[in-house]
């Protein structure tokens, strides 16, 4: 451990969790402890498997979800942009566990009433179900669903580092007002006066 600081620990996570309930029945306030921090120096799905780990048992412990997926590294003091994509991706894959949304389109009742038990046709070929069935799949970017290798982490990683790139390139400086900009640094130079006082 070197000396190091744990956070996603079996014991730091029991201990975590005793300190959310300690306060929870203290002060009536119920709280989370954050599932963002993880040891991992690099990029990968190890940090997000780390990041999961910890935000499921938080959640299913203290009733709070916590933030889990927005790029942090090294316990926090990084931020990673890629790791960031793969989280993203991650958390999507999760979309299952969204309430559903029941409304006339998702139902589909004419559709139903139409094509009734499928004896002569089936939902396949109905309009509603191209509609809608790709709201039922995940189509992810990065990760490929054959099982982990480092073969596959490789081309993961390579993928994500890509997009980022491609990200970047796409950029462009938003055209600002000159007033506009001059009377916000203006505004900060007040501040900076009144911080020295």
């Amino acid at each position: 451990m070197n000396g190091e600081v744990d956070y996603w620990g079996l014991d730091v996570l029991g201990r975590r969790i005793m300190i959310c309930e300690f306060i929870r029945k203290l002060l009536g306030v119920n709280i989370t402890a954050a599932s963002e921090y993880t040891p991992a120096r690099v990029p990968g799905l190890y940090a997000a498997l780390e990041k999961a780990y910890q935000g499921m048992t938080l959640a299913a412990f203290t009733g709070c979800q916590p933030s889990v997926g927005i790029g942090h590294l090294e316990y926090g003091l990084t931020f990673s942009m890629v790791q960031l994509l793969l989280e993203r991706e991650f958390i999507n894959g999760l979309k299952f566990l969204e309430r559903p949304v029941i409304d006339t389109e998702a139902i589909g009742l004419d559709t139903i009433m139409d094509i009734g038990f499928g004896g002569d046709r089936n939902y396949l070929d109905a309009e509603h179900t191209m509609r809608n069935f790709h709201e039922s799949l995940w189509d992810p970017v990065f990760f490929d669903k054959g099982g982990w290798t480092v073969e596959r982490e490789e081309k993961i990683l390579k993928k994500a580092r890509e997009k980022v790139k491609e990200y970047i390139g796409e950029h462009k400086k938003p055209d600002r007002d000159p007033t506009t900009i001059k009377k916000m640094r203006a505004v900060i130079e007040r501040a900076k006066i009144c911080l020295k006082s």
